[in-house]
Parts: structure tokens; sequence; C-alpha cells
């Protein structure tokens, strides 16, 4: 259907909806929809970086729902700032380690160019990895709510600590690359691909 709509060439394809401000692509990225993505970004009409009402782009949409190709097409695009933040400062990395989505976190840290910042801070003055570590601990207390199975809460469980201890690792690695003078995780590349802009 979405295909047939773009083909005909009169479809807006980067009209923002009146209630959240999104675009196509946006919703598209949210709910997973690869080949709608995938679509949409060939047009060449769709603004990739596109933000909403909230600040949010479709990446910010992809990784907070944990849809790793979408966030993976999109960051290959070359077209977006992997380090966007929303209204409330929160970057694509931190939606992705505060709901535990362990391979988008990888994918935004050791694999995106630039990578993400894992050092960047939301408007309360919090890194991805101290949300991450909040939100898990404060699962972890809760306990087992009465609609996961057994299974299926180990299984997220084990997905947010994996989230806790890479970023963990990584900021400790950052010091002591620091500490004795060497590149930080991001590289010199993110460092200048900022200052392009």
């Amino acid at each position: 259907m979405v295909r047939l709509l773009v083909e005909t060439g009169k479809a807006e394809v980067d009209t923002k909806d009146s209630r959240r401000g999104q675009t196509p692509l946006s919703w598209a990225a949210e709910n997973g929809h690869l080949e709608v993505v995938r679509l949409l970004v060939a047009t060449g009409k769709s603004e990739v970086d596109s933000k909403d009402n909230s600040g949010w782009t479709p990446l910010s949409w992809a990784a907070e729902n944990g849809h790793l190709e979408v966030v993976r097409l999109l960051v290959e695009t070359g077209k977006v700032e992997v380090d966007s933040k929303d209204n409330s400062g929160h970057t694509p990395l931190t939606w992705a380690a505060k709901n535990g989505y362990l391979e988008v976190v990888k994918f935004l840290v050791q694999e995106a160019q630039p990578k993400a910042d894992i050092r960047s801070k939301d408007n309360d003055d919090k890194t991805a990895l101290d949300l991450a570590t909040a939100v898990a601990e404060k699962k972890e207390e809760e306990g087992k709510p009465l609609w996961n199975s057994e299974q299926q809460w180990e299984w997220e469980m084990e997905q947010r600590r994996a989230v806790v201890a890479l970023l963990r690792d990584l900021k400790e690695k950052q010091e002591r690359d620091y500490d004795t003078g060497g590149d930080d995780q991001r590289g010199s590349e993110s460092a200048k691909a900022k200052e392009k802009k």
C-alpha cells in the first residue's frame, strides 16, 4: 500500500501529523516496519533526522522500541545525528539503554559511525548508564510482573544487566584512556564530525 502511494508521486512523504508532529518515516521507525522505512528513505524526500514535537527523531523511536535493523538502516544513511537529543535531553542510546535493548546499545556504541557518546547527559544530568542502572534496579526490586513468564522475566533482566555492564565497561575504559592520554570510546572521527556542524 505504501509503495503504491509513493509511486503515484502525489504522496507527501514528509508530512507531519497534527498530534505528535511525526512523519510517516517516524511512525514506520517507531513500529519497526523496516521495508517501509527503506522505501521512504529511498524516495530521497523524507527528512531522515526530522524531529517531532517532543524532539524525537525516527532514530530515537526505533532505538526506544528496540528495532535494531531500522536503527542500523537509519544510521547507515549517514544523514542522522546519532546523539540527537529530544526535549528531555535523551538520545537514541539513552532510550535503548533504559529499555534494555542490548543489541541496539551494542550497535550504537560499537559499530555506528560515529559511535554514540556514552557521556551524553540529559536535562537531569543523567547518562544512559545512570538511567539503565536505575531502571534495572527498580525492575529487580519490583520483581516479576504477573503477566511475564519466569523465562521471559529472566531474559529481560539478563538483557538489562548486560546493557549496564557494557556501558560501565566502556565508561571505565574511557576513564583509563583519559588517564593515560589515549583516545576515548568515540575516537577522533566523532570529534571531527561535530566540528563540521
